[in-house]
């Protein structure tokens, strides 16, 4: 039926639909026979029960043209018919009638139910939704179709898929089944998910739905399950750790036995428990006959050892890291060697062992006493270096520590960077030559000095007015040489790039579009946090996968095609590609693309990407509409046409009957029925009308 006229808030009239069931059957003639010579056929009977609810155009029409067919050899069907129309009218009015008073009767045992009850009329509408219905998602679903709530209560399978028109348990209400125990999720309005039991059942007015929380029951069933799911994950976990420690102790045995620095184990005895090959030749000995032998089997002098062992047996008590140098000059041809001691600890926190590994050194120790004897033959280059170098004295109190420092020389850059003299400098204070030394400079000076191990750091110098790279070491006790580079131009350029880059990020992370960078290959190198609002997914987990491991197939040729392009030097502007959501829904994204140039190289592509899923959502649903529109105006022009020739036929057999009387009835009948088709006309022009507006609207 169609044409639904409103009456009630919870009830819909219904009109007539011009259906007639077939009584008769056709001859082998091709003509169709009546059911006998009954003079009270049933014809009337079933134009009175409204025809077949949800019957087509097509059916309407196959009906008619039976009885236009018939109405020829039987003027009386026409009257036949005009009399089950008016039934039909008189049963539906009465009906509407009785329902309008049982729900006046009735509305707080229809609000008392606890299940969620929805009352649809045959649209698809919501006509009338119970308290707990509405306390559920809220007093505007009334008057909502079954799309919109869907989309309203984020209608879902259990596993979080969509639920397709076809599966909605209203809709196939509304095809005449009968639906029970449908498993469906939705997030009510307060954002709590619920779990339901959804039943549905048709009615002759439309559908009834009706939705049972099982909430509780799912959330224990998973509880459950997730207790043993992490059970088992736990035992698996402790069997990897296992297998990992083995592969761990394994991995270090390799590579401190491919390392070239000497490198022994120390355990609490003061004995060997382990030394790496170069440290067991270095003894003279092989590594598998060296474990637990102590210093003096081995054979090694007491004169280097002792102060070793000492320092050994500070950290098993200190459980600190401890650094110096020994010189075995009776082992391995005089070599010199720097070592760091490291504690290992045990499962009680205790120091159970310390691991020492050992470095040549004695390069870089003869390197320093050459140039301790020949200074002066480095003089012209110390002079000629284009960094300023300074040569201090340390000033110390009576305790020790550093409290001033006195210029003994400097080199031309420094001279310049000073703008003073040599001369006029040396046995000056170090505040003449950077002004007055406070922090940081007189904490790097002074942890120098007192280590006596170089230094380095960055550091600003407002007399100079230059921002410094500055190392620092000690030449000679009591003596400090500090080497300073001007970095000033450098530095404004880092703190405007860093500037400049933090607006950049700024701008990205407060983007609603999506904003990210690609290498050449097609990995992210960043995308902006607006990707979490649109796809679900966290910045950090993008980074480094490729785009192509998240668009949907039908999209790869298009993506390739663009990649392509972009490589070539073309700007891509919207493009739109599928994206599989997080949660397994799709997103289209409409992006806009271009290379990223540094020093006129190519280093990557710059893309500006918009959710429009939305948008085509809307638009397909506007086709459909349209589509819609144009199928019911091609259905009614052919349903005119088709009624309106063989009525004419029948008025050119009246004129010719003999009988006035008859041939009058006739007459009166098929103007009845030009009535109505009449309706038809206005119902298509109406069409027309809405088609016509919603095009010049778009």
């Amino acid at each position: 039926m169609h044409g639904v006229r409103a009456s009630s808030p919870g009830l819909h009239r219904v009109p007539l639909r011009c259906g007639i069931m077939k009584t008769g059957r056709v001859s082998g003639a091709g003509r169709r026979e009546r059911p006998g010579k009954d003079p009270h056929p049933q014809r009337p009977g079933c134009l009175a029960g409204g025809g077949t609810p949800g019957e087509s155009p097509a059916g309407i029409r196959r009906r008619l043209f039976d009885l236009v067919e018939e109405a020829a050899e039987r003027p009386a069907a026409l009257e036949e018919l005009a009399a089950g129309i008016d039934a039909i009218c008189r049963q539906n009015d009465d009906l509407f009638a009785r329902l309008q008073a049982l729900e006046a009767e009735h509305p707080t045992a229809f609000d008392a139910l606890t299940q969620q009850v929805f009352q649809y009329d045959r649209n698809g509408v919501i006509v009338k939704a119970n308290l707990a219905a509405r306390q559920a998602l809220g007093d505007g679903i009334v008057g909502m179709d079954m799309h919109r709530l869907v989309q309203h209560a984020a209608m879902r399978r259990p596993d979080g898929r969509p639920v397709g028109k076809k599966e909605l348990p209203v809709y196939r209400a509304l095809q005449g089944e009968t639906v029970t125990d449908l498993r469906l999720d939705i997030t009510d309005c307060r954002g709590k998910t619920m779990n339901l039991l959804v039943s549905a059942t048709p009615l002759v007015t439309g559908a009834v739905v009706t939705w049972q929380d099982v909430t509780a029951l799912e959330t224990a069933g998973k509880e459950q399950r997730h207790l043993l799911r992490r059970m088992r994950e736990a035992n698996a976990d402790l069997l990897e750790l296992s297998a990992d420690l083995d592969r761990e102790r394994q991995n270090l045995t390799e590579i401190l036995s491919a390392l070239p620095d000497l490198v022994t184990i120390i355990d609490g005895d003061g004995r060997l428990a382990y030394a790496n090959p170069p440290a067991a030749r270095a003894f003279g000995c092989e590594p598998d006959e060296i474990a637990g032998l102590a210093w003096q089997e081995i054979g090694l002098p007491a004169g280097v050892m002792k102060p070793y062992m000492e320092t050994i047996r500070s950290i098993f008590v200190s459980g600190r890291q401890a650094t110096g140098e020994i010189h075995p000059a009776d082992l391995d041809g005089g070599h010199c060697y720097e070592f760091i001691a490291s504690p290992l600890f045990g499962s009680d926190g205790r120091v159970t062992a310390v691991l020492s590994a050992f470095r040549d050194i004695s390069d870089r120790k003869r390197m320093e006493e050459a140039m301790r004897e020949s200074e002066e033959k480095y003089r012209l280059l110390f002079e000629r270096m284009l960094e300023a170098v300074y040569l201090f004295e340390i000033v110390r109190d009576g305790d020790g520590n550093p409290v001033d420092y006195r210029c003994l020389d400097l080199n031309r850059q420094a001279e310049a960077a000073v703008g003073q003299p040599v001369p006029g400098l040396i046995g000056t204070s170090i505040s003449a030559v950077f002004g007055e030394v406070k922090e940081p400079w007189e904490k790097f000076l002074s942890g120098v000095a007192a280590s006596g191990e170089p230094g380095h750091a960055e550091l600003s110098s407002p007399s100079l007015g230059q921002y410094l790279d500055v190392a620092a070491y000690c030449p000679q006790p009591d003596q400090i040489a500090v080497i300073a580079n001007d970095i000033s131009r450098r530095r404004r350029a880092e703190e405007a790039l860093k500037a400049s880059e933090e607006m950049f990020r700024t701008i990205a992370q407060r983007s609603f579009d999506i904003i990210a960078t690609f290498d050449t290959r097609g990995r992210i190198t960043y995308i902006s946090p607006a990707v979490e609002r649109s796809l679900g997914y966290r910045p950090e987990e993008l980074e480094g996968a490729t785009v192509q491991e998240y668009v949907l197939p039908s999209s790869l040729p298009e993506l390739r095609r663009a990649h392509r392009a972009i490589l070539g030097g073309e700007e891509i502007e919207g493009l739109e590609i599928e994206i599989r959501r997080r949660d397994g829904g799709i997103a289209v994204l409409e992006n806009n693309a271009s290379l990223i140039f540094s020093n006129g190289e190519t280093v990557g592509i710059q893309c500006t990407a918009r959710d429009i899923t939305e948008r085509v959502l809307l638009d397909g649903l506007k086709q459909q509409a349209y589509d819609r529109i144009e199928h019911n105006i091609e259905q009614f022009a052919i349903l005119g046409d088709h009624i309106r020739h063989p009525l004419q036929v029948i008025l050119a057999r009246a004129d010719l009957m003999d009988d006035p009387e008859t041939a009058e009835n006739i007459r009166e009948q098929v103007r009845r029925i030009n009535a109505q088709i009449r309706q038809l006309d206005e119902g298509w022009v109406e069409s027309r009308k809405i088609r016509e507006f919603l095009r010049r609207n778009e």
